[in-house]
């Protein structure tokens, strides 16, 4: 990257700058003079959510800079419930080889400790119902009885 014009082009021929700018927590305060110093500084890939409660401040310090919309690159995160979602739901049954190489889908199933731990991890992070869909076992349908232990701790 030599300047922050520098852009890297996606397959689809979108181009996105190669620098962006992360604006949680940017204008804690209601202060939009941050983003609108990192518009002069010369970015143009902004992030934000819904979360970060700074999609507003950035939609007016972008039309307040008179630089037309389209030399800009946004991104954007909606919470799950935002989107009408109610439940997760994980596969842990899918035997596809390329899934299972990777160690997710069916692949959980081969380690049960790494399951049990990620398992953990998405029940303690989400607050709405999961369902799990799995496999009696890698190979085996006596493997089951030590998944249905894990599954039970949740």
């Amino acid at each position: 990257m030599n300047s922050m014009k520098d852009c890297y082009e996606l397959a689809n021929g979108v181009k996105i700058p190669c620098m962006g700018y992360g604006t949680y927590k940017a204008t804690e305060g209601n202060n939009e003079s941050i983003i609108k110093t990192a518009i002069e500084a010369g970015y143009r890939y902004f992030d934000t959510a819904s979360f970060y409660d700074t999609e507003e401040a950035l939609g007016r310090a972008i039309h307040e800079s008179g630089i037309p919309r389209e030399e800009f690159f946004l991104t954007s995160k909606a919470w799950k419930t935002e989107m009408g979602y109610e439940e997760v739901n994980l596969n842990l049954g899918c035997p596809s080889k390329t899934v299972v190489s990777k160690r997710r889908g069916a692949g959980f199933l081969q380690e049960p400790n790494v399951l049990d731990r990620f398992l953990e991890e998405v029940f303690d992070g989400l607050d709405m119902k999961i369902s799990i869909k799995t496999r009696l076992g890698m190979e085996f349908p006596v493997e089951f009885e030590e998944l249905l232990e894990i599954y039970n701790r949740y």
